[in-house]
C-alpha cells in the first residue's frame, strides 16, 4: 500500500481522496476497447467526482497517457510506474476499476474491487472473464467468437465495438460508483 500511494501521489492523485481505476490495455489488439471509449467513461467517472488512474505496464503508456489526457484534469497515466504489489494496492484502493480482458482485471476482482470488464469475443467469457460478487461483465455476441485470434480480421471489430459507453457507465451505476 505504501508504494501505491507513493505511485499515486507521483502523479497527483491523492491516495485518501476516491478515486476510479481504468485499464485501457490487454494482451492482444484484439481485446482492446477503443481508448477514446475509455477516456469517454473516464469523463464519466470524473463527472461524479472521482479520480481517475490509467494503468498500464512500460510499453501501454502511449495508451494510457492519451487516455488520461483525452479524460482531461483529474485523471493522471501511472503506466509503467507499478510494480505488481503496487499495482494490486493502486486496484484495491479504487472505488472501480474498468478493464479490458487483462491480467489487472482478474486482479481486481481477486480483491474485491467492484469491476467492470470489456470482454472482447476472442474467448468465451463464461470460461476466462473474471468472477465475484463485484463483477460486471460486458459482452457483445458476434457470430466468429470465440475466434482466439490475437488482432481482429473483421472491419470495426464488432465484438467490441457493439459495447458502448453507455452500457459501461450504466454497470458502473449497477454497482452504486
Amino acid at each position: 500500500r505504501d508504494e501505491a500511494e507513493a505511485v499515486l501521489r507521483a502523479r497527483g492523485l491523492a491516495p485518501d481522496r476516491p478515486y476510479a481505476a481504468v485499464h485501457p490495455g490487454a494482451g492482444t489488439s484484439a481485446k482492446r476497447w477503443s481508448a477514446d471509449r475509455f477516456a469517454a467513461v473516464g469523463r464519466t467517472l470524473r463527472a461524479r467526482s472521482l479520480a481517475v488512474a490509467v494503468t498500464g505496464d512500460a510499453s501501454e503508456e502511449p495508451l494510457a497517457r492519451a487516455v488520461a489526457e483525452g479524460i482531461g484534469p483529474g485523471a493522471a497515466s501511472l503506466a509503467g510506474l507499478a510494480t505488481l504489489p503496487a499495482l494490486g494496492g493502486i486496484l484495491a484502493g479504487a472505488r472501480v476499476l474498468v478493464a479490458n480482458d487483462s491480467g489487472p482485471a482478474h486482479l481486481a476482482a481477486a480483491l474485491g474491487t467492484p469491476l467492470v470488464s470489456v470482454f472482447s469475443g476472442t474467448n468465451r467469457a463464461e470460461e476466462w472473464a473474471p468472477r465475484g460478487a463485484r463483477v460486471a461483465v460486458l459482452t457483445h455476441q458476434v457470430p466468429c467468437s470465440p475466434c482466439a485470434l490475437r488482432a481482429c480480421p473483421v472491419p470495426g471489430h464488432p465484438c467490441l465495438s457493439g459495447i458502448g459507453t453507455d452500457r459501461v457507465s450504466a454497470a458502473i451505476a449497477g454497482m452504486g460508483k
